[in-house]
């Protein structure tokens, strides 16, 4: 992987983000919002889904609202992310906590996937009143794993 960084780094594209001060730091900047947005949309789904917030809206309701932003600061993710690796390969490609995050954002945004795929099936049991314990891991754990993906994102700078 240091073979593949290292050339990453003399393309003409990583040279013209290494060569302006300010594109990384407003590429990171860009990076943290989205994941804020993704972060706090995934919060109000999760939310709705325990029944502690918007009762007066379906589950259906909220994850129309939400999930939009979710995939559109995914796309800014991916798109930022991949600038940010381009400016500072060696980094990046050679951290351990930049490849768990990307485990991580993939297990992120499959689990999405799924739940949007299932939301309108009513096998699904997303129902508080009848899955209560899978419905509650669930929303639990797509916000510890939101979370752990900033935590590995964060460790990149020190690790």
């Amino acid at each position: 992987m240091m073979e593949f960084a290292t050339w990453l780094s003399e393309t003409g594209m990583s040279r013209q983000i290494q060569s302006h001060l300010w594109v990384i730091p407003a590429l990171q900047s860009i990076h943290i919002l989205a994941i804020a947005c993704v972060l706090s949309s995934t919060l109000f789904i999760n939310l709705r889904l325990l029944r502690q917030v918007d009762r007066a809206h379906s589950l259906e309701e909220t994850a129309q609202r939400f999930l939009p932003w979710i995939w559109c600061a995914l796309g800014v993710l991916v798109l930022t992310g991949v600038l940010l690796v381009i400016g500072e390969p060696v980094r990046e490609l050679t951290s351990v906590p930049f490849w768990l995050k990307m485990v991580l954002i993939l297990i992120g945004a499959a689990g999405t996937l799924w739940f949007q795929r299932t939301l309108k099936t009513p096998e699904a049991g997303w129902d508080l009143t009848r899955s209560k314990t899978r419905v509650r891991v669930f929303a639990c754990g797509t916000f510890l794993l939101w979370c752990a993906v900033i935590t590995a994102g964060r460790l990149i700078a020190y690790v």
